[in-house]
C-alpha cells in the first residue's frame, strides 16, 4: 500500500475512461441557482483566505533557477537539498533525474532526506558509501537508511560530483543523520550533515533526542579536525525569525532544536542572501505553510555569500527534482 501511494504521487490520473468502462450517460439534473451561488462564492472565499496567507512566488524564492546562472563566468561550489521519495520502486528514475539536474545545474553535492529507502535497497560497502551514474556521469553517494521495522517517514542521503574526494562517513542508527567530509584542493574541506528530523517530534522524544546528541558529536569531531560544517536538509522546524503564517500544530522541543543549535555556529544562506524575504518550503492543502528546509554554512564563507556570484533560490516551480517540497539550492 505505502508503494502503491508513492506511484500515485510520482504518476498524475488520467481523466479519460474507455469507452467500455464509461456508465450511461444521465441528463443534467437542475442545480437551484440560490444553492450552487452560495457554494461558489463560499469555495471561492476560502480560496482566496488560504492564498493571502502565502507570498506570490514572485516576491520570494531568491534567484530563478536557471542553468545560465548556475554555468556563469564562474565555477562555484554550489549544493541544495530536496526531499524526495527513493523507496525500491521509485529509486532508479527519480534518483535518475535528480543526478541529471545536478549535472544540468552544475550541483557539487545534493542532501536528500525522507527518502524511505530500506537497507538493501542500494549496493552500499560497509560504511554506506554507493556509486551511481547516468550516462557516462559518476557520483558518489552515502545511504543512511530507515531502521528495520519501519515503512515510511525516514532515510537520508548525501549524493556529490565523484571528482570530489572524500573520507570519514557516517550514518546514525534511526537513518535521519548522514555525514561526510568533501576533500577540496589546498586542504579546503568540509563536513557535510545532511538531517532529516521527525515530522511528529512528539511520538518519537527518543529519537528527537538522539538526534540532537548525534549532530553535536558531528559538529565536535569537524571541530577537532579543524573541518568547518555544512548542515543541510528537512528540520521539520522553522528558523527563528521567520514570518509565521500559521500556527503550527506540531512544534519541535526547543531543548533538541537543531537550528537553535545552528543559529550560534552556522549561517543561514537564504536568509543571509535575503534577510527580508520570507516564504515556505514546503506547503500541502490543508497544512501549514513553512521554511522547514534549509541550508547552513561556516560563518567563514559570510563574505562568499554575499558576493554578486552567489546564489540563493527555493525551486518553487518543483519541475527540476522530484519532490513534494520546494528544492534549496545555494
Amino acid at each position: 500500500p505505502a508503494i502503491a501511494a508513492d506511484e500515485a504521487l510520482q504518476t498524475p490520473a488520467n481523466p479519460v475512461l474507455p469507452t467500455t468502462e464509461l456508465g450511461r450517460e444521465l441528463p443534467s439534473q437542475p442545480v437551484p441557482r440560490s444553492c450552487s451561488d452560495k457554494t461558489a462564492a463560499k469555495q471561492k472565499a476560502a480560496a482566496a483566505a488560504r492564498e493571502a496567507l502565502l507570498p506570490g512566488p514572485d516576491k520570494w524564492g531568491g534567484h530563478r533557477l536557471t542553468r545560465t546562472g548556475c554555468h556563469g563566468h564562474t565555477r562555484m561550489f554550489r549544493y541544495g537539498t530536496v526531499n524526495s521519495n527513493l523507496s525500491v520502486n521509485l529509486l532508479d528514475a527519480n534518483l535518475g533525474m535528480i543526478m541529471r539536474t545536478m549535472h544540468g545545474f552544475d550541483i557539487s553535492v545534493l542532501s536528500i532526506t525522507e527518502t524511505n529507502a530500506k537497507p538493501g535497497a542500494v549496493l552500499t560497502d560497509t560504511k554506506g558509501i554507493a556509486e551511481r551514474g547516468i550516462a557516462g556521469l559518476k557520483y558518489m553517494s552515502l545511504w543512511a537508511f530507515m531502521p528495520k521495522g519501519r515503512a515510511t517517514g525516514g532515510g537520508t542521503s548525501i549524493v556529490w560530483d565523484a571528482r570530489i574526494p572524500h573520507r570519514h562517513p557516517y550514518t546514525n542508527a534511526s537513518g535521519r543523520l548522514a555525514a561526510v567530509t568533501l576533500c577540496g584542493p589546498k586542504q579546503s574541506h568540509i563536513r557535510v550533515i545532511s538531517v532529516y528530523a521527525p515530522a511528529n517530534p512528539e511520538s518519537e522524544p527518543d529519537v528527537v533526542r538522539q538526534l540532537y546528541k548525534d549532530l553535536l558529536n558531528q559538529t565536535s569531531f569537524a571541530r577537532r579536525n579543524s573541518v568547518p560544517v555544512m548542515v543541510l536538509g528537512d528540520f521539520n522546524d522553522v528558523p527563528a525569525g521567520d514570518a509565521v503564517f500559521a500556527k503550527r500544530d506540531k512544534v519541535y522541543p526547543q531543548k533538541y532544536s537543531l537550528l537553535k543549535y545552528l543559529s550560534n555556529k552556522c549561517l543561514d544562506t537564504f536568509r543571509v542572501a535575503y534577510p527580508h524575504h520570507h516564504g515556505h518550503s514546503h506547503w500541502r492543502k490543508n497544512e501549514v505553510p513553512s521554511r522547514i528546509d534549509s541550508i547552513h554554512c561556516p560563518s567563514g564563507w559570510l563574505s562568499s555569500l554575499m558576493s554578486p556570484e552567489a546564489e540563493a533560490s527555493v525551486d518553487y516551480t518543483c519541475a527540476n527534482f522530484p519532490s513534494n517540497h520546494y528544492p534549496v539550492l545555494g
